[in-house]
Formats: C-alpha cells, structure tokens, sequence
C-alpha cells in the first residue's frame, strides 16, 4: 500500500548555516509527497490516515466507500486534490481521476451519479437523435456539433443508425457520411435529415429478420443479383444479404449487389457491429430498400451549414425526453421507478417510454410504425409519464448535477 502522507527525518543541522547532508534517494512502491508547509501538514495527515487506503481497490468500491466517509465528514477541496495526485502517482485510472476532478471544480465529491466521457457522449447521442426525430433543427445542430467535437468516428457511426431507423426517405445521405467529413459537411447532414420528412417503417422488418435462423439457409446469388433492384422478393432478399453479412463474404455481396457507396456505407455500418442487434438488421433491410428504389428523396442538396454560428448544446439545456433508459441518467431513473413501482415489469416500462416517448417523430412522418403491443404501452405512459418526467429532470439537476459539468 502507498502511503499518502510521510513525515521526513529532522535534520540535524536544521536552524544553522552548515551545509545540508544531500537527501539520498528513497525507493517507493509509488510515490513520496514534497513535505507540505507547516500549515498544510494536519490536512496531509487527515487525507492520508483517511482515505489513502481506499485508493487501493478496484474503482467502484473505492468510490463507495469514499462516498460514505464524505457522508460523515465532507472532504475539502484540498483533500480531493491530495487523492487526486495520490491516484496519478499510483493506479491512474481515469474512472477514478475523472471522479475526482469534477468534485475540485465543483467543490463537492460526486455521488455514484457520475458521468465520466462516456457517459457525457451517450447523453449527446441521445439528444441528436430525439431531436433529428421530432425535426427540432436547431437543438439537433447544437447537439451535433458537441457530440462531432467529442469524437467524429462516434459521431458519423451514430447519424448513420439516425438516418436508416428513422430517417430512411433521406437515405441519399449515406453518401456523405464519410470519416474524414468535416464538421461543417456533419452539420449539413444533420439539418437536412432534422427537416426531411420521417420514415421508421423498416424497423418491424429489421426485427422480423434478425430473429430468422439463417444456419440451413442457401444464398442464390443469381436470385438475389437479378432481383435486387425489384421489390419482390423482399424478404428473401434481405435474409441471403444478411447471411452473406454475417459471413463476412463482401466480395459476394460486391459482386451482386455493385459497387454504390450508399451501400457500401451501410455494410460498412454492419462490419462495425452496433449494440442493438436491430441496427444491425436496419442496415440490411436498408441496402435491399434502397437498390429497389423504395424512399423518398431521390436528388438531394445538402444546405449550408457552418459551425460557427452553431451555439454549444450545454448538457444542462438537454431536454428530459432526450436522456432515457439508452443515457446514464435515464438508466438511473428506470430502476429507481421500477424500485418504487414493483408492479411495472421492465421490459413494459421501457417499451412504453420507447415507443411513446423517445421514438416520437415530427408530424412530417410518412410510412407506419405500429409494433406489437402498442396500445398497451399507451396505457402505460399515459398513467407513468409525469413521474418519469419528474424523476429524470431530478436525476438530471439533483443528483447528476448536470449544470455543474458546464462550469
């Protein structure tokens, strides 16, 4: 174990004009602290005799337990930056130093509602696509241009999975979404698809076709390179594209399907792998989609946007509909409610917040979503939406104290 705080021998010659004895180097397991001035020296030893030790286990505990020392005696801001340098000098890891950090500049330790860059990003993911979805342009050029800043690799992965579940009459776009694209060419695309009239009518088929065994099924390449600009054989068509995905066998696809870079992007959205399996069909369905011709917007013009003029999204003016169970904050709300509501089974709870919350799209939806067992989720966020409400705009100030990270 490192030791926080350790008192130096007394020289001898100390208080005369003899020379110093040169210090000999000392070997640590970690490190040594520069003996503090004399008014330093009790909050050293507090910090040390306290808390040092916590520092030697894996995060979450170490947090936990911290937490409940601060609960009976709050650490100072001089003593969150003595366990900070103590975690730099020692294990540095960055849940533990990015924890840390924020209670210096906020003057108070963090709770277990913390989000570290990860979850920053996710609440900026979050908010791009509820607004791209409710066609709020504005709010959705603000959380863009945040989230492109964070990381563009994330970002362009992310408007890829916005445009095809929800926004497939502009899948054109797809074109564009390149990982060395500008900021200002991002910021193009989102305006365009925040404004473009909504489609999510492939996200039943997505489902329907991840949840087919693909094990006894034979690709016929003849069939799928002769069909695939029809719109028969649809299904058929989508499942033999999916197992070639799934195979990995891109030259087969190349050579039945041709070389567009519409859907070379989305089966390279696929290799990339996404976390909901039905992304990964909404890819599928969506180069099938497009070959046959089915959406919209045939010709598009992306229109000019520059990130200069685009104010920063402030994770305080993120809006509650925009943090659900996918960010941090909605994750902490959900088993809080269901805690307080026995009686909601989860998969209920986030069907209805999904389907009658986060998936709400602009008026200018064409195509139907209509998922199996809707009219119950209705019933259900009819009777819970308030409290959810409630719950995630108290998470989000109270206990995440969002405004905080915006100092």
């Amino acid at each position: 174990m490192f030791n926080l705080f350790k008192k130096p021998k007394v020289d001898a010659n100390e208080g005369n004009d003899a020379p110093k004895k040169p210090k000999e180097d000392v070997k640590q397991d970690s490190f040594q602290f520069k003996f503090p001035e004399d008014q330093e020296i009790e909050i050293y030893k507090r910090v040390a005799k306290t808390y040092s030790r916590f520092l030697n286990q894996p995060i979450d505990p170490a947090k936990k337990q911290l937490i409940e020392s601060n609960q009976r005696r709050s650490l100072s801001t001089e003593e969150m930056k003595m366990l900070l340098v103590a975690e730099k000098s020692n294990k540095n890891r960055r849940g533990l130093k990015d924890w840390l950090d924020f209670g210096i500049k906020s003057g108070k330790l963090p709770g277990m509602f913390f989000l570290d860059y990860q979850g920053k990003m996710s609440c900026y993911k979050s908010a791009l696509q509820k607004y791209v979805r409710r066609g709020m342009t504005e709010k959705a050029l603000e959380a863009g241009l945040v989230l492109f800043k964070m990381g563009r690799d994330q970002a362009v992965r992310r408007l890829k999975i916005i445009v095809i579940e929800d926004v497939f009459t502009a899948v054109e776009v797809m074109r564009y979404l390149q990982k060395d694209m500008s900021v200002n060419e991002f910021l193009s695309v989102v305006k365009f698809i925040s404004e473009a009239p909504k489609d999510k009518s492939g996200c039943e088929v997505a489902d329907y076709l991840m949840s087919r065994n693909l094990d006894e099924l034979t690709v016929d390449e003849k069939l799928l390179k002769e069909n695939v600009k029809k719109k028969e054989h649809f299904i058929q068509l989508c499942t033999m594209v999916l197992k070639l995905a799934k195979e990995k066998e891109w030259a087969v696809l190349k050579r039945c399907l041709g070389n567009d870079s519409v859907v070379e992007s989305c089966l390279q959205r696929f290799a990339e792998g996404t976390f909901f399996q039905g992304d990964s069909g909404l890819m599928i369905v969506a180069v099938v989609r497009y070959l046959s011709g089915d959406y919209l917007l045939k010709r598009i013009t992306l229109p000019n946007v520059s990130a200069d003029d685009i104010p920063v999204l402030k994770l305080a003016e993120i809006d509650w509909f925009a943090l659900d169970f996918h960010t941090p904050i909605g994750r902490a709300v959900k088993y809080a409610f269901l805690k307080k509501f026995p009686e909601i089974e989860e998969q209920q709870l986030d069907n209805a917040w999904f389907r009658c919350e986060s998936a709400k799209l602009a008026e200018n939806q064409i195509g139907q979503w209509e998922p199996e067992g809707m009219a119950l989720s209705q019933r259900t966020w009819r009777k819970y939406k308030d409290e959810i409400e409630t719950m995630v705009k108290d998470f989000q100030f109270n206990k995440f104290r969002v405004q905080d990270y915006d100092k």
